[in-house]
């Protein structure tokens, strides 16, 4: 075994520098070796790896770096460096916070103020999940109420989400079921959604199934088309107003009542006057009175527009279809809580109902 040579001042200065400027424990060896011990491999990795330890030399070593130098003190060669792929912490954080502070501007918003330009009653049409491209869907009767509400003054509408079947993943298996295609499901999706403004326009859980790129969203503008629920409120010419809170889906569910969810919302604090869900392919109406308020809430649950379901068929679930387009009669200038809404199941009894109101009004 080779007598061991003890490290001078100045292999030590030298060592530390070389470190310091990012060179590897190996290609410092060599140098090292070249300046102080004529290319004789006297110093080796791990002497200047226990040096750098020894003195606390912070540094990142790549051991299994094989950097040869030239005598000229400098590698063989160098690599172009390549700029980094993501942005410098500091920008990325001051992202995050903007980020933050978008979401939470959009969040803040509880409900959303809409003024009504109209004087006197109107009525809101509730749309069921229309399923637009699914063989059991009714288009027949859709239309049919699309062309009440443009042929009615002051009918509004609003839907409560699942435009579509759109079938994804394993689901997809059941475009093989129904007779539209995937292509042809958001030709009718696009021209329904686009026939009439609506006052909200929900993405149900079908909808949902899009994802972050949701064509819908674009479809019919951002703001007018919320994922899961919207809550609106209605601001009238004499100063009245009325609040509208409707979402596809409410957290709940009971056999024997189902309005059951819609209405445990109403009394376990969602004190606006009407409130309307979907989802469940079902109908179902009740009336609750804030003792606290004088609130009077209409729950609605509504039905769907798809008629004929496979899967109720397999579950066995019974037709509890009752209706599904109910409309909210608001008269603005009611003198009472209890007449301020009206709901009537059938479309067309809303409108000849709201006509008749109107005119009584002296608004047509």
């Amino acid at each position: 075994m080779g007598k061991r040579i003890p490290w001078s001042r100045a292999e030590k200065i030298r060592v530390e520098n070389l470190l310091n400027d990012g060179y590897s424990y190996s290609a410092a060896a060599k140098i090292i070796n070249y300046e102080f011990h004529d290319d004789d491999e006297i110093r080796k990795y791990h002497g200047v790896r226990g040096q750098a330890r020894f003195n606390h030399i912070n540094v990142n070593p790549d051991r299994y770096a094989k950097v040869k130098v030239t005598k000229n003190q400098v590698p063989e060669f160098t690599r172009q460096e390549i700029p980094a792929e993501l942005q410098p912490v500091e920008d990325l954080i001051a992202e995050r916070i903007r980020k933050y502070e978008i979401k939470s501007a959009h969040k803040s918003i509880d409900c959303v103020d809409v003024k009504i330009n109209l004087d006197g009653p109107i009525g809101v049409a509730h749309f069921g999940d229309p399923h637009v491209d699914d063989d059991g869907t009714d288009l027949s009767h859709l239309f049919h109420c699309v062309d009440i509400i443009k042929n009615t003054p002051g009918m509004l509408a609003g839907n409560v989400g699942d435009v579509q079947n759109n079938w994804i993943g394993r689901l997809q298996r059941l475009y093989g079921e129904q007779s539209t295609s995937a292509q042809e499901s958001w030709q009718i999706t696009s021209h329904f959604v686009k026939m009439v403004p609506w006052l909200y326009l929900i993405a149900g859980n079908h909808d949902c199934w899009s994802g972050a790129g949701d064509p819908l969203e674009w479809i019919c503008g951002q703001g007018q088309y919320t994922k899961h629920g919207s809550r609106m409120q209605l601001k009238f010419p004499n100063k009245r107003t009325v609040t509208i809170n409707a979402r596809h889906q409410w957290s709940g569910n009971s056999q024997w009542n189902t309005a059951h969810a819609i209405a445990k919302a109403a009394q376990m604090g969602w004190d606006d006057h009407v409130l309307v869900g979907g989802h469940t392919h079902v109908s179902g109406y009740q009336v609750i009175r804030n003792p606290k308020s004088s609130r009077i809430s209409h729950c609605l649950q509504v039905a769907s527009f798809k008629i004929h379901d496979r899967y109720a068929e397999e579950k066995g679930l019974q037709d509890k279809n009752i209706f599904n387009c109910p409309v909210t009669i608001i008269d603005p200038d009611a003198s009472s809580e209890k007449n301020l809404v009206h709901v009537i199941f059938d479309p067309e009894e809303a409108a000849d109902y709201l006509t008749w109101k109107r005119q009584k009004a002296g608004c047509d």
